[in-house]
């Protein structure tokens, strides 16, 4: 938050200060499905286990909440000596308003936390995507009606929408939970302090492992802060980062959350047979990943000036943010490839081998930085994208060589096997709609868009439907199993 007055930027600094506050519970959600899956166990058993350790994330979670609004108050030179401080509780402060209702979206998102591990645990995919995307959908609304109708301040905006998309978490998680499974909730909130001490020790060691490379990813992003680059980078990095982390979260993200829990529970036992399975099912994986990246790839930069467009109207249609997100699309196939890699890796290490990989997430993470101090000098916007993009793949250069390891070289996955039958269609479909762009959309004048953009989004379409249809025929087969293999439990 802070100094930045783009609507964008105060976009992207709300999103980062929700996430650097809540980025350790990445450790419990990884931690308790590396460690809490036991099929000797009773199902009720099994997950009175998990909640016990899963509820710790909410009183760590406060002290987080209270430590990270203080810190952004303190930055800004609000401290409660000051006589300024008053303002903060009258609420009569723009940024005192933001940060305290930033807390409060923490606070609602941790309520909702142990249910969620719970409900990813027990593969309710349904559950996840429903309320993921009805509680965005909020938070765009939610956002779109303070500023267009009450012409609220973009720094209170974003944090209110925030606040609103954590509701709806916390409402969707609790109303299923308790209508359906009332008494897996007892454990949740326990009032007296010897139930909080009665968890799992050795489950909550992996959450605290987990959490260790969480926290060290945490340390380095905040390094990232002292990377000095104009708001006008911010601004403009935050537009393209806004709309394309919503087709991560929208696309790959459920792909990724289904292929660790599968994984997880395919890891279990250590037969060759099953190491066969779980070699066919990553490769599977890999390739569903790489169809979305390449379908991505293929309308992303035609509609890049469209979509622009819906989202801000003319004002942030320049030619370098359409570059900026044109190039977003093409990192985005990296995201998906690293998020299902990091997902078996996980799955299948030991506790050693953890620990190599939070060592090697670290050092990721400072040539991350180092490498984006020198392209943004060099390149601006741009070079956060690149140096985001070179990051991906070193790290998906270490997952991939720890698994040729695992399965000892002889029954590795080739480029082959991982490009989708018919892709060769997808190539047709980005020029069609690159050329459809430059030579029939008019961006000359509002009427002339308007005029012409119904034919443009006509041809979008067609290649659209046709491209399905081609890579269906071919990889029918794969599509059908990958739904059967990670049909939901809801």
């Amino acid at each position: 938050m802070g100094a930045v007055e783009g609507f964008s930027g105060s976009m992207l600094q709300v999103t980062s200060f929700v996430d650097r506050v809540l980025y350790y519970r990445e450790g419990f959600r990884r931690g308790c499905l590396h460690g809490g899956l036991d099929y000797g166990e009773v199902m009720m058993e099994k997950n009175t286990r998990l909640l016990k350790v899963a509820r710790m994330a909410f009183p760590i979670g406060i002290v987080a909440t209270t430590v990270g609004c203080i810190h952004e108050l303190w930055k800004q030179k609000m401290k409660l000596s000051d006589p300024s401080a008053a303002a903060v509780f009258n609420f009569e402060d723009r940024y005192a308003q933001a940060v305290l209702i930033s807390g409060l979206a923490c606070i609602l998102e941790l309520l909702a936390e142990p249910l969620y591990i719970l409900s990813q645990n027990l593969f309710l995919l349904k559950l996840r995507l429903i309320s993921e995307v009805v509680a965005t959908f909020m938070r765009c609304m939610t956002a779109y009606i303070l500023i267009k109708n009450l012409n609220m301040e973009t720094a209170v905006v974003f944090p209110l929408s925030q606040a609103m998309y954590a509701a709806c978490l916390l409402f969707a998680y609790w109303f299923y939970f308790f209508s359906c499974h009332v008494s897996k909730l007892r454990c949740i909130l326990p009032c007296r302090l010897q139930d909080w001490m009665d968890y799992d020790r050795k489950l909550w060691q992996t959450c605290v492992m987990f959490t260790g490379q969480s926290l060290k990813e945490l340390v380095v992003q905040k390094g990232q802060e002292l990377v000095p680059f104009s708001s006008s980078y911010l601004d403009d990095y935050g537009i393209v980062d806004r709309l394309g982390s919503l087709v991560v979260r929208l696309i790959f993200r459920p792909f990724e959350e289904s292929n660790r829990l599968k994984f997880a529970e395919m890891a279990s036992g250590r037969s060759p047979q099953m190491v066969l399975s779980m070699r066919t099912l990553l490769a599977q994986c890999l390739k569903i990943n790489c169809l979305a990246g390449l379908m991505i790839i293929a309308f992303g930069p035609g509609y890049s000036y469209t979509l622009l467009r819906m989202a801000y109207k003319e004002k942030h249609c320049d030619d370098t943010t359409q570059l900026l997100l044109i190039l977003y699309w093409f990192y985005v196939i990296s995201l998906a490839f690293n998020g299902t890699l990091e997902a078996f890796l996980q799955s299948i290490a030991d506790d050693s081998q953890l620990k190599m990989l939070n060592d090697f997430s670290l050092f990721c993470s400072v040539v991350y930085v180092l490498i984006k101090v020198l392209l943004i000098g060099y390149a601006g916007a741009i070079g956060l994208i690149v140096s985001d993009a070179i990051h991906m793949l070193l790290r998906i250069s270490y997952f991939v060589a720890f698994i040729r390891r695992f399965f000892q070289n002889s029954c590795t996955i080739s480029m082959h096997q991982v490009l989708p039958s018919g892709w060769w269609v997808l190539l047709f479909s980005g020029a069609a709609t690159i050329i459809s762009d430059m030579m029939i959309l008019n961006k000359e004048s509002e009427k002339t868009y308007w005029q012409t953009l119904p034919l443009h989004l006509g041809i979008g379409a067609s290649c659209f439907f046709l491209s399905c249809a081609v890579i269906y025929t071919r990889e029918r087969v794969l599509i059908n199993k990958f739904i059967k293999v990670h049909r939901h439990a809801d």
